[in-house]
């Protein structure tokens, strides 16, 4: 069965058991999604020798998949999307935080680096009945009752961080965030001392630009990435945003830089033929080179940075650009 294939067979058996929760029927079909779900997790994850592990939270376990060779470097942590944006019904509902297209994980594969470590959203692939009562149902109402970025997730994420330093011997982290991973990633890096640099990918930056009908379930309650921009100036930083995504995720960006300020860390590249979903994992090689540091661009007598929000296509040919904020690369 190709990967195709199976993540078309998992969707249609999750919209079945929808179907059987909306009408209160119970059957054996959770168990068997969560199953082809783990499946599909390994067929991406073992050819790059990537080995699950579950770290303990509370109320449930954090999946992991971890290759981590050299305990000296750098790990790359890749934190999942919550799959669930704006759908309340999701938020409560058994084994709603298994992606149907791990895409945080595939882009994980495509990472050479020595150490690189996958972490899904709280609550995935918990084997529970669909029952109100049951321990998924409670550990969603406690994860996400706010939205996927409550304090309850970022303390369950910096929770597995700190377990990733002690079993592996590890000392620092570059996070890479996809979707609600992307806010998540941002939030832990404005506020912890062990991340070295931050990627997002398709990340919503600016929850407060959400309203009426646009994902406003989204962050209710919960985080937004902008409120910890103000720290972020010195933390090496690239977002890449897709041109065809159908939010406004540039706009989003700008005002998170607006609240970075003036800063030589900061890049940013808009893609083409990339949406939310569509356009990552072939260009991640290519993404993934692209310089993560600081640079003070001193030609011209150019000493401090300067704010120009203009966005910076996609290029492989060219990808060594940065922001004109902050400063451009050598020509």
């Amino acid at each position: 069965m190709t990967f195709k294939n199976l993540s078309k067979r998992i969707k249609t058996l999750s919209a079945v058991c929808v179907s059987l929760v909306a009408l209160g029927a119970m059957s054996g079909c959770e168990s068997t999604t969560v199953h082809l779900k783990e499946k599909q997790l390994n067929r991406i994850a073992m050819p790059v020798f990537m080995i699950k592990r579950n770290i303990p939270l509370e109320g449930t376990n954090l999946v992991a998949f971890e290759r981590v060779h050299d305990p000296l470097k750098v790990v790359q942590i890749y934190i999942e999307d919550d799959h669930s944006a704006g759908d309340r019904f999701y938020h409560t509902a058994i084994n709603s935080k298994d992606p149907h297209d791990p895409l945080a994980l595939r882009l994980a594969a495509q990472d050479k680096n020595s150490n690189v470590v996958y972490l899904s959203a709280p609550c995935s692939y918990m084997r529970d009945t669909m029952m109100a009562e049951g321990a998924a149902n409670k550990c969603a109402k406690h994860y996400y009752a706010e939205g996927p970025v409550s304090q309850n997730v970022i303390n369950a994420y910096n929770t597995a961080l700190d377990n990733i330093r002690r079993y592996h011997d590890v000392d620092s982290f570059v996070l890479n965030g996809y979707g609600s991973g992307a806010s998540v990633a941002t939030i832990l890096a404005a506020q912890r001392m062990d991340v070295e640099g931050l990627r997002t990918v398709a990340g919503r930056l600016d929850a407060s630009e959400y309203g009426e009908g646009q994902l406003d379930a989204y962050y209710e309650g919960g985080l937004n990435p902008v409120d910890s921009a103000g720290t972020m100036a010195y933390l090496p930083q690239y977002h890449f945003i897709g041109k065809n995504d159908h939010a406004d995720v540039i706009k989003l960006y700008h005002n998170f830089a607006q609240a970075v300020g003036p800063s030589w860390c900061m890049r940013h590249t808009l893609l083409p033929d990339t949406d939310f979903k569509r356009g990552w994992v072939e260009k991640w090689p290519d993404l993934i080179a692209l310089p993560l540091d600081c640079h003070a661009n001193k030609e011209n007598g150019q000493l401090e940075p300067v704010v120009d929000l203009t966005p910076v296509p996609f290029n492989p040919t060219t990808l060594d650009i940065m922001d004109d904020m902050h400063g451009r690369g050598k020509k």
